[in-house]
């Protein structure tokens, strides 16, 4: 690939195809000269003419090498575009348009290197949605995924731009929010509980999540430990009676 985009073999071969002309020229002269000697033509009726021969033979080859500029430069555009959405499928979950779990796992190990590392300080909200396999029992799986993908532009409504919400696993999300006090968490819980059970959902009468939060990670503490934590708050809330907030221990 050629720094301005174009693939190199297209380039090389176009410019191969104007040197030969270039270099066949004198080569092509002399046998029309011969030729016209040899059948009594005068030598200055082919010598008139070879201007014409080569302007007609380089214009050919300025064309054959646009034409393969363009088509590069479409296959190029296609490429990138290609890779572009290869890597957002990577990245993104299909329906929720969040992160997807190996990405929000990163973005996690991510937080606690930081945190280990220059003492940043980041909670997190693990949520649960209430009832949802019986929403999906009785309302079809279509419609659990508009649910879902409704949830996910209130998350991205709701969050900071900083903030880091993905798609845990079926009905369960993770949010991960970077230096932010174990309050402030807990008001933007409430804040997302509240905005969802208010919510009207299409199809459905009601919709609810548990919530668990937690700040950081304690010291020596690695990444399961901390996400047990953050578990046990979520089912805290749940076995509490769903549609609440439990803070972690």
């Amino acid at each position: 690939m050629t720094a301005g985009g174009l693939p190199a073999n297209a380039v090389i071969m176009s410019a191969y195809l104007i040197l030969v002309i270039a270099a066949l020229a004198p080569a092509m002269a002399t046998y029309l000269l011969y030729v016209a000697v040899s059948q009594g033509q005068g030598p200055f009726v082919v010598l008139g003419l070879m201007p014409l021969f080569y302007g007609a033979a380089m214009s050919v080859a300025a064309r054959t090498q646009n034409r393969d500029q363009r088509g590069a430069y479409e296959v190029a555009a296609r490429l990138d575009a290609a890779n572009r959405e290869l890597e957002r499928r990577a990245t993104y979950d299909a329906v929720t348009g969040l992160l997807n779990r190996a990405s929000i796992e990163r973005a996690l190990d991510d937080e606690i290197n930081r945190q280990a590392r220059y003492g940043d300080t980041f909670s997190l909200i693990m949520m649960d949605i209430d009832g949802f396999k019986a929403l999906n029992d009785t309302y079809g799986h279509e419609t659990g995924d508009r649910v879902l993908a409704r949830l996910g532009e209130i998350f991205q409504e709701e969050l900071r731009d900083a903030d880091k919400p993905g798609r845990w696993g079926g009905e369960e999300f993770l949010v991960i929010l970077p230096n932010t006090q174990s309050e402030a968490a807990i008001r933007l819980a409430e804040r997302l509980r509240q905005r969802v059970a208010g919510e009207h959902f299409e199809d459905i009468e009601a919709l609810t999540l548990s919530l668990g939060v937690s700040c950081g990670h304690q010291s020596g503490e690695d990444r399961p430990a901390l996400l047990k934590r953050l578990d046990d708050a979520l089912y805290g809330a749940k076995r509490s009676g769903r549609n609440r907030t439990r803070m972690a221990a």
